[in-house]
């Protein structure tokens, strides 16, 4: 599938080789320009990491354009990847909110904000925070269980105080 439209083409110039990227790229631009009538958006080729993102203003005084990286909905990327293309395209647009865009095969184009700082934990924090929640969901479920029994008592004992009074 070919487009005409000289966004597109020169889209195409830029020397990314990941058409998929391209393509998605193109219509989130499309999105951007003619639904949300955002103001400046512009292309831009991150090399290194072969893939073309926007830059656009949602307002026409807007001090600072946001980042915006499209990735096909029917596509994986890995979180240490997002963080290495979210440092290097910040690092080029200082001031800028980094946002993610999922593209599905519908056009339809799902915007996520990620803050800086994004970060993978370590395997000890992970597991730690796991067994964490393990810990205090058996806590709850033994709660849970218990707490029919408890109340039937607290019942049965009020009863006895008041029938001896």
């Amino acid at each position: 599938m070919e487009f005409e439209h000289s966004a597109f083409q020169e889209m195409l110039s830029l020397g990314c080789t990941n058409k998929k990227n391209v393509i998605a790229t193109f219509q989130a631009y499309l999105n951007l320009c003619e639904e949300r009538k955002f103001w400046d958006v512009q292309f831009h080729n991150l090399k290194n990491e072969n893939i073309v993102y926007l830059t656009a203003k949602e307002k026409k005084n807007d001090p600072y354009c946001n980042l915006y990286l499209i990735i096909p909905s029917k596509e994986s990327i890995n979180l240490g990847k997002l963080c290495s293309i979210q440092k290097q395209m910040c690092e080029l647009h200082p001031h800028s909110e980094f946002k993610v865009i999922l593209k599905d095969p519908d056009s339809t184009c799902t915007q996520y904000k990620l803050t800086k700082g994004l970060s993978i934990l370590s395997l000890e924090v992970a597991k730690e925070r796991k067994l964490s929640m393990e810990k205090h969901n058996y806590l709850q479920n033994e709660f849970n269980k218990m707490k029919q029994d408890l109340y039937t008592e607290v019942k049965h004992k009020l009863y006895e105080n008041n029938s001896l009074q």
